[in-house]
């Protein structure tokens, strides 16, 4: 039987950009909820956004006796994370009912540490996302509140690889305190390999406020369904094994079912405008507790060494982020705009690993928007995330726990850092007005 870690670093600002948030119709309006849409002036509008976030991660491993001085590098990495999101919405024979549709990401993931670094048992390369295509119908139930209400299917993929110590595995099989080969030895260094994907559902809701002429009030949120991957575990076996025993047992595969919950999400906005400028303070709570503990099955392999249940452990909390957003409209038409968000850490310290990296951020976002015709704008956003180191001391993770527990991965302690940079690029375009 052997375990796995099966999930990646997620380092994620809130989706959109400054404009971004349940009172605005944009690009990420399926994200933050579409109730905005039955309150546009125009029967049919399409929205379109493109957002790439530059992350870089950082981590100092310490070693496995607290006593020994440093033995490893500092590790780094970046990564380009790509993201689109598309908002349509149309009329209907009844004027207070329009339907909408849209493609979103409610979670997107991924790491690039290198396959020869501290952080290899871990994880290497990885990467999780999920992209929803909803569809659903949005009514103006007076003239100042809009209910929407809409679902469809969701696309989950999970690719990742990562070194195993077969010293340590056949270490685990002797008696307690017994050691036959050294820890992460290189000579005994192979690889384990995972591909699946998968298919669920989303339901989404939202509804839609505007009290006064200055204030506008949304609150919305989405639930996927869990979805169920399917797919490949493989292990490879070093060089130094290849020839040792047969190739069922040095690079065995499996067919791998896994259970991979993908966080809800509520959000809730206010916005106030007086004159030429407009403030709002967005509220959100991610559901990340759901992935706590994510639970695999090998259900067939040619290999007694690919068996049973699999466990990661992740010790997730609920995630929470508030942001104020300020902006000023010129006498060109050109609204500017900042957006502030600050998102503390939830996850356990002791949980932390180069495969579950959690910090408490601050995002600091500059953006404006610009009116190209009476019926399309343009937005664009650059944004900024500083991540508040994390100092690792102790850890759940144990390379002499017993393989069933989902902790026998070496010591995560350490130092860990982050920062990102973002770029968001929106098309909105009204018509039939």
């Amino acid at each position: 039987m052997l375990t796995t870690a099966l999930v990646a670093v997620l380092v994620a600002s809130p989706a959109g950009g400054v404009f971004a948030g349940p009172t605005q119709a944009n690009g990420s309006t399926m994200y933050w909820g579409p109730a905005v849409l039955g309150m546009l002036k125009t029967p049919h509008a399409v929205f379109i956004e493109a957002r790439a976030s530059y992350i870089r991660v950082g981590y100092q491993r310490e070693p496995e006796d607290a006593s020994a001085e440093p033995l490893y590098p500092r590790e780094q990495f970046g990564i380009i994370s790509p993201v689109g999101a598309l908002t349509a919405v149309a009329s209907t024979p009844w004027p207070e009912l329009r339907v909408f549709a849209g493609v979103f990401s409610p979670t997107t993931a991924g790491t690039r540490w290198r396959s020869d670094g501290p952080t290899r048992y871990h994880v290497t390369d990885s990467t999780a996302f999920a992209y929803a295509a909803p569809l659903g119908a949005v009514w103006r139930a007076t003239p100042n509140i809009a209910l929407a209400l809409g679902g469809g299917p969701m696309l989950v993929s999970l690719d990742q690889q990562a070194s195993y110590d077969f010293g340590a595995y056949a270490n685990r099989a002797l008696p307690s305190g017994a050691q036959l080969f050294p820890f992460e030895d290189p000579e005994l260094e192979g690889r384990l390999e995972l591909d699946l994907h998968g298919w669920s559902t989303l339901v989404l809701a939202s509804v839609y406020a505007k009290p006064t002429d200055n204030l506008a009030i949304a609150v919305s949120g989405f639930l996927p369904q869990t979805p169920r991957l399917g797919g490949r575990l493989a292990l490879v076996a070093p060089s130094s094994l290849a020839g040792a025993v047969p190739a069922q047992i040095a690079n065995p595969t499996a067919d791998f079912r896994l259970t991979y919950p993908i966080p809800w999400a509520v959000n809730a906005e206010a916005e106030f405008t007086t004159g030429r400028m407009t403030f709002a303070l967005l509220g959100q709570i991610q559901g990340k507790s759901r992935q706590r503990l994510i639970l695999g099955r090998v259900i067939t392999s040619d290999s007694a060494l690919l068996r049973g249940d699999q466990v990661s452990v992740r010790e997730s909390r609920n995630e929470y982020t508030v942001g104020l957003r300020g902006s000023y409209k010129l006498d060109s038409g050109i609204e500017l705009a900042s957006r502030f968000d600050v998102t503390p850490r939830n996850t356990p310290r002791e949980a932390i690993s180069p495969l579950n990296i959690d910090f408490t951020l601050f995002e600091l976002n500059l953006g404006a928007r610009l009116p190209v015709t009476e019926d399309i704008t343009l937005e664009a956003t650059y944004g900024a995330v500083l991540g508040v180191p994390v100092r690792v001391e102790a850890s759940i993770f144990n390379p002499r726990a017993d393989t069933l527990s989902g902790f026998a991965l070496p010591s995560a302690r350490g130092d860990y850092t982050v920062w990102a940079q973002k770029l968001v690029i929106g098309c909105n375009v009204r018509f039939g007005g």
